[in-house]
C-alpha cells in the first residue's frame, strides 16, 4: 500500500505542528495494545483547538486518510466536534473532506461526513450514534475534480456514505494538510479525545488486523519459549486430514509436569482474546488436572490473568473450569461443561484488566459459558504479556497427551474457524456430460464436485439413456 504519512505515536510526534488554543492539552498515553495521542480541551472557550497538523509533501487529488478515534465523553446536545480533517489549506474554508461528532438536537452524538464544493459546506448524516469510550476506526477517502469529485466515508471497515459528482476543485483544491484532535470544538465542558494509528494512502487503507498472535503449526515453530520438565516431549504431528497440531506429552512420574509453548507478545494488552483449539487423548482421571491455556502478566508464579482448567474435583467426569486471579487471589468458576477425550474444542479466554472494572469470559465453540464481571485484576496482577499452551501443570501421574492447534491472539472476538462445506462428487458411467440437479435447481453436468450447506438434500441426475 503506497503510504503517504503514518503515526501510530509509540514514539515521539512527528507532526509539522501542534496547534492549541489556551487551556487545551496535547499528551501521549498508554491504551491497551500500546500508546495513543490524547487531547483535552478546558471548557472555557466556544471552538477549543487542540489538534496535530502533518504538511504532505505534495498535493493529491485522490486520498484516503484513516484514523482510530475515541470520545472519552461525547458532545453534548446541539455541541459538537471534528477530530478528522483532511484540507487543502490551513485557513478557515478550506477543507475538503471530514467528519464531525454531535448531536444537532437532544438525540444521541452521531457521526456526520462533511465537505465543501462549489458552492460551500455540506452535510450528511451517517445515522451512526457515536458512544463513549468506544473505538471507531474512521477512513475519509476525497477525490478532488471539477464536477466528478466525491467524497467517502467508511466507519469499522465498511463504507457508509458517499457522494457523488461534486466540484471540489474549482474553489477548494488537492488535499495538502492532515488535521486530527479538535479541529473545532464547541462544546464548553471539560473534554478529552484519543486518535491512534494514523494513516494516509493513495488507497483504501481499512482497520488494523487485531491479530497480535497466530500459529496454526503449518511450518516451523514460532514461539518464543519452550519448556519441559524431565521426561516430557513436544512435537508436531500430523493429523488424519493431513494438517498438523502440537502435541504435548507427559510421563506421569512427576506431581506437576510442565510441557509448553510460551509467547511473549509485542506489548502488554489490557484486553486480550486468546482462541485455542484442545483436544486430550486422555483426560484426567479423578481428582487431578491440566491446564491447556493459560495468559499471564510475567512467568513465575502467581502471574496468570486467566486461564483454563480441565480436571475433576472428585470422582465425576473431568469438566472445564475458568480460573482468574484478581487483587484477593485465585478464583475458580466451574462451567460445568464435561471434557472427553478424542473430542476437538474450541477454547476462547477474554481478559480485561482493571481496578475494579475487569473481567474475564470464556467461549466454548463460539457460546460464550461463563463471565465474571467487576474485579481488580489491575492492582496485583497487570496487564497480558504472555500466552502459554500445552501443559503449564499436569498432576495426573499417568501418561498424558493433549493437543492444540489453531492458537490465535486478538484485540477483538475470534471465534471458531469456518467449518468447510461438505462436498459431493458426482460422476456417470458409460455416459458422461449428464445434468445434474439439487435440491431443483441444475447445478452442472457430470463429472462434477459440488460444495453443500450441510444438511439433507435431494440429488437429480438425468440421462437419456436411462430416462
Amino acid at each position: 500500500m503506497p503510504v503517504i504519512f503514518a503515526d501510530n505515536f509509540e514514539t515521539n510526534i512527528v507532526w509539522t505542528k501542534q496547534t492549541k488554543t489556551a487551556g487545551e492539552a496535547i499528551a501521549i498515553v498508554a491504551v491497551p495494545g500500546g500508546n495513543a495521542a490524547q487531547f483535552s480541551t478546558d471548557g472555557v472557550e466556544v471552538g477549543e483547538m487542540c489538534y496535530l497538523a502533518e504538511t504532505f509533501p505534495s498535493t493529491y487529488t485522490d486520498l484516503f486518510m484513516r484514523a482510530y478515534v475515541l470520545y472519552k465523553d461525547v458532545p453534548a446536545a446541539s455541541k459538537y466536534s471534528v477530530p478528522l480533517n483532511l484540507r487543502n489549506r490551513e485557513v478557515s474554508g478550506g477543507a475538503v473532506a471530514w467528519v464531525q461528532v454531535g448531536s444537532p438536537s437532544a438525540q444521541t452524538p452521531r457521526l456526520f461526513l462533511k465537505y465543501n464544493d462549489a458552492v460551500g459546506e455540506k452535510t450528511v448524516d451517517t445515522g451512526i450514534d457515536i458512544v463513549a469510550n468506544r473505538w471507531y476506526c474512521i477512513e475519509i477517502h476525497a477525490v478532488v475534480a471539477a464536477g466528478t469529485g466525491f467524497v467517502q466515508l467508511f466507519v469499522d471497515g465498511v463504507q457508509v456514505k458517499e457522494v457523488l459528482n461534486i466540484d471540489n476543485s474549482t474553489t477548494i483544491g488537492p488535499v495538502q494538510f492532515l488535521h486530527v484532535g479538535e479541529r473545532w470544538f464547541s462544546g464548553q465542558v471539560p473534554h478529552t479525545i484519543l486518535v491512534d494509528d494514523v494513516v494516509v494512502a493513495t488507497e483504501y487503507i481499512g482497520p488494523v488486523n487485531p491479530v497480535v498472535f497466530a500459529d496454526d503449526f503449518e511450518g516451523n515453530v514460532v514461539w518464543s519459549k519452550t519448556t519441559k520438565t524431565a521426561g516430557e516431549t513436544f512435537s508436531i504431528v500430523t493429523l488424519t486430514d493431513n494438517t498438523k497440531a502440537a502435541q504435548f506429552s507427559t510421563d506421569g512420574i512427576e506431581a506437576g509436569e510442565m510441557c509448553y509453548l510460551q509467547e511473549t507478545l509485542p506489548s502488554t494488552y489490557n484486553e486480550l482474546f486468546f482462541r485455542a483449539y484442545v483436544l486430550y487423548k486422555d483426560v484426567p482421571a479423578a481428582g487431578k488436572y491440566s491446564v491447556p491455556l493459560n495468559m499471564r502478566n510475567r512467568e513465575v508464579s502467581g502471574g496468570a490473568v486467566a486461564w483454563v482448567q480441565v480436571g475433576s474435583p472428585s470422582a465425576q467426569t473431568p469438566r472445564l473450569f475458568l480460573k482468574c486471579n484478581d487483587a484477593v487471589g485465585e478464583k475458580t468458576v466451574d462451567t460445568g461443561i464435561d471434557i472427553v477425550a478424542n473430542r476437538w474444542y474450541c477454547i476462547e479466554i477474554h481478559a480485561v484488566v482493571g481496578a475494579g472494572t475487569g473481567l474475564v469470559r470464556l467461549f466454548m465453540d463460539g457460546v460464550m459459558v461463563r463471565e465474571v464481571l467487576n474485579i481488580d485484576n489491575a492492582t496485583t496482577i497487570g496487564p497480558v504479556q504472555f500466552l502459554v499452551v500445552g501443559e503449564r501443570w499436569f498432576t495426573g501421574q499417568v501418561p498424558h497427551t493433549v493437543l492444540i492447534d489453531s492458537v490465535a491472539a486478538a484485540t477483538e472476538y475470534i471465534g471458531p474457524l469456518e467449518a468447510p462445506k461438505p462436498k459431493l462428487t458426482i460422476n456417470s458411467s458409460p455416459e458422461l456430460g449428464v445434468p445434474v440437479y439439487i435440491d431443483n435447481q441444475f447445478v452442472g453436468n457430470t463429472p462434477i464436485i459440488v460444495e453443500l450447506v450441510a444438511g439433507t438434500h435431494t440429488v437429480r441426475v438425468e440421462s437419456e439413456v436411462t430416462r
